[in-house]
């Protein structure tokens, strides 16, 4: 099998993985490979011939998201806020 480390959607980098492990063991690798490894890369791909096994793709800036707080943490809001600006008499 066969680690290929990606940069901008191009080649930069192989590593041969051992015969026989299972495809499990083999992700496991391929993710302590990835740590490893020094030169620049945004993602990985295992491939046991032509089987691609498992695909890793870090997430850009544009695509993280930030955290938010789950609703039960949200501030409690006056429930006259939905009234007009004009106040409550307004028809």
């Amino acid at each position: 099998m066969r680690c290929y480390f990606l940069n901008d959607g191009r080649i930069v980098g192989v590593e041969m993985l051992p015969p026989g492990l299972s495809d499990k063991n083999v992700i496991a690798r391929a993710h302590m490979l990835a740590l490893e490894r020094k030169s620049p890369f945004d993602g990985f791909e295992v491939w046991h011939r032509s089987r691609m096994v498992f695909r890793y793709q870090a997430p850009s800036s544009a695509e993280t998201v930030a955290p938010t707080r789950p609703r039960s943490e949200r501030p409690l809001t006056d429930d006259r806020t939905h009234l007009d600006a004009l106040g409550p008499d307004w028809p």
